[in-house]
């Protein structure tokens, strides 16, 4: 456990990971429990991954009770979205 503390205090994001990202108040509003019930996730990972088995495995591996959404964002960033609560109960 105490590795994967030293290797997390390595990490540096890079200028384009750093940019914050800006919304517009009624987006916010109008999205608002969406956000909330979302979680953005990073494959560290230079290799490509089979996208496809990935959101399997993760969905195996939580269960939800009334569906999971997993949206690719970028190469290895991907946005899971639950209203039930899954993502709320993980952080």
């Amino acid at each position: 456990m105490e590795h994967l503390l030293i290797e997390w205090g390595k990490m540096k994001l890079n200028e384009e990971e750093g940019e914050a990202m800006e919304f517009e108040e009624d987006v916010l509003v109008e999205k608002r429990e969406e956000i909330e019930s979302s979680l953005i996730g990073k494959l560290l990972t230079q290799s490509n991954v089979n996208t496809r088995v990935m959101k399997a495995v993760v969905k195996s591996i939580w269960q939800p009770a009334k569906g999971l959404v997993i949206r690719d964002l970028d190469k290895n960033i991907f946005c899971s979205n639950s209203s039930h609560g899954v993502i709320k109960s993980l952080c």
